[in-house]
């Protein structure tokens, strides 16, 4: 007789069989779409075209997303590492962490910090770190992983509606939400050391979830960061940085004008601080980025006319889902280009 816990590996061993046996393939989704077998996701309205929307290999909600799970105080956190990423989120004078070897096996925590009902996202596959507001259109959502991919990132579903929602996109892309805009909140990822440091008073997801998961292991593997093998294909992905470079994704929207760019992380931290222009056709968007360390925040200004949404992802996932995106590699010599232009008072921050 099978123990839990071998039932637990046998299934994990099928699901990374699955990921490796249609590495950079295309894989037909028709399984997702028999509401006989799976949960009835509405699939009307849907905004991205079927062929693109991918079987990921694992059931619906067989990758479980936390659901407010419980909150410990930093300083009495004595199981992580001081090298653990973290996730870290800051509203409305709260602060807390996201373990990224939790984050792993659960790709999102459905949260509630300082009163705000939030999803906190990380997708293992497209290393997309970002948060949002649960509350949409009136309604306080909660969120659960379908199991299908789209351009190398994971599709999440509202357990209320089944509207399937793309946190890359940045909003719904079918049911009864599509179109939906996602609210996102500004994240930042750092070492649990420095996350210590930078808020003695912050707040941890507590570890021990009450989930039986191998934490300290990667669910790909263990060089998945490392080498340049992706598990799906994605219909673009620039050759400006390596598939696997983590980036700071910025969207400017002002009216109908709208400009992403994507900066390498490891210059950001270093030498990201300046003041940046973009351009519309003759029209030109400010830009200020203040990198803040230890924590490795990052404060983006622009003028209040100026919607700003970012988070990270690898470079190959990020520039799938923005195949006319800018990418500044060479941050020391870019960041003044805008800085007669900018005047930091006049700006809000994301």
């Amino acid at each position: 007789m099978m123990t839990p816990m071998m039932k637990f590996f046998l299934a994990a061993f099928m699901v990374l069989g699955a990921y490796s046996s249609h590495a950079e393939t295309e894989r037909p989704i028709e399984r997702i779409f028999n509401e006989t077998q799976l949960i009835s996701f509405d699939f009307s309205r849907l905004t991205v075209k079927k062929d693109r929307l991918l079987d990921g290999g694992t059931l619906p909600d067989s990758i479980m997303t936390l659901l407010f799970p419980e909150i410990l105080p930093a300083a009495h956190e004595k199981t992580l590492q001081d090298d653990d990423f973290v996730v870290g989120v800051s509203l409305n004078g709260d602060t807390r962490a996201y373990p990224v070897k939790i984050l792993n096996w659960h790709h999102g925590v459905n949260d509630l910090l300082g009163s705000t009902p939030v999803y906190v996202s990380w997708d293992a596959l497209a290393g997309a770190a970002l948060a949002f507001n649960r509350t949409i259109e009136g309604q306080e959502l909660v969120f659960g992983h379908t199991g299908l991919v789209y351009q190398g990132a994971g599709i999440l579903y509202d357990r209320t509606h089944h509207s399937l929602w793309s946190p890359l996109v940045g909003e719904a892309i079918s049911g009864d939400f599509s179109g939906g805009k996602i609210d996102y909140i500004p994240v930042f990822m750092t070492r649990w050391k420095m996350f210590k440091r930078a808020f003695p008073d912050g707040t941890v997801i507590n570890p021990q979830t009450g989930y039986d998961r191998p934490y300290g292991v990667h669910p790909i593997s263990k060089t998945f960061a490392r080498d340049t093998q992706l598990v799906f294909p994605t219909m673009y992905y620039g050759d400006d940085l390596p598939r696997k470079e983590l980036v700071y994704g910025v969207e400017l929207t002002r009216g109908k004008d709208k400009v992403a760019v994507a900066f390498k992380l490891s210059e950001l931290v270093n030498h990201g601080s300046g003041r940046y222009e973009f351009r519309f056709g003759k029209e030109r968007i400010p830009l200020a980025i203040e990198p803040m360390k230890p924590s490795g925040r990052v404060k983006l200004l622009a003028p209040p006319e100026v919607e700003i949404k970012a988070h990270y992802a690898y470079w190959y996932a990020w520039s799938a889902h923005h195949p006319h995106g800018l990418v500044v590699k060479n941050l020391p010599h870019a960041k003044n280009a805008g800085k007669e232009i900018v005047d930091t008072n006049k700006l809000v921050q994301f």
